[in-house]
């Protein structure tokens, strides 16, 4: 019985994963298409659908929680506890400025770009972070 759940659970997974693809491609088309026929509300509406879709595909790596993404060993000394707060307020200092915050920033900022909706600097994803 386990391993059919697993079984489902991988082909739900392996599903979701085509459909998120097959979702951006299809905004990718209805873009370039509206682009194509000078139409710019049509433009402007499937540039910002197909801009939130990549910034859902992104939170993961910009999300607050992952800051505190780090283990203590069990044998802790008072310099490994201080050293451990520096690196958190170091973190807390940097939100926002990390290159997945940047990023995001600039998704959120392309219909203030010149030439919006029909000329968009999509900018470049950073390197994705390692998943454990």
């Amino acid at each position: 019985m386990a391993d059919s759940i697993e079984m489902r659970v991988a082909r739900l997974e392996a599903n979701m994963n085509y459909l998120k693809q097959e979702f951006e491609e299809t905004l990718k088309a209805a873009y370039d298409r509206a682009c194509e026929n000078g139409d710019v509300e049509e433009a402007a509406k499937f540039a910002r659908k197909l801009r939130n879709h990549m910034l859902d595909m992104t939170d993961k790596y910009s999300t607050v929680d992952r800051l505190f993404n780090f283990d203590l060993p069990d044998s802790i000394s008072m310099t490994t506890i201080i050293q451990a707060v520096r690196a958190l307020i170091d973190g807390i200092r940097n939100i926002g400025r990390n290159d997945w915050a940047v990023y995001r920033q600039h998704l959120r900022d392309i219909t203030a770009q010149e030439g919006f909706p029909f000329r968009i600097d999509w900018g470049n994803a950073p390197e994705k972070v390692d998943e454990k």
